[in-house]
């Protein structure tokens, strides 16, 4: 039983982290988007 609850344990880790890289990658791809530079000035792309 204690193995079955290591593995289980594991898995939401997994799970985990493989969601949050994709949070971070989709706000990455928003950042360098037309349609975020038009909505508004992002630092990185301010015009000068």
């Amino acid at each position: 039983a204690e193995q079955a609850d290591w593995r289980d344990d594991t898995n939401d880790e997994s799970e985990d982290q493989e969601l949050e890289a994709h949070y971070m990658y989709m706000a990455q791809i928003q950042e360098i988007s037309p349609d975020a530079v038009d909505s508004g000035p992002i630092s990185d792309f301010e015009p000068v």
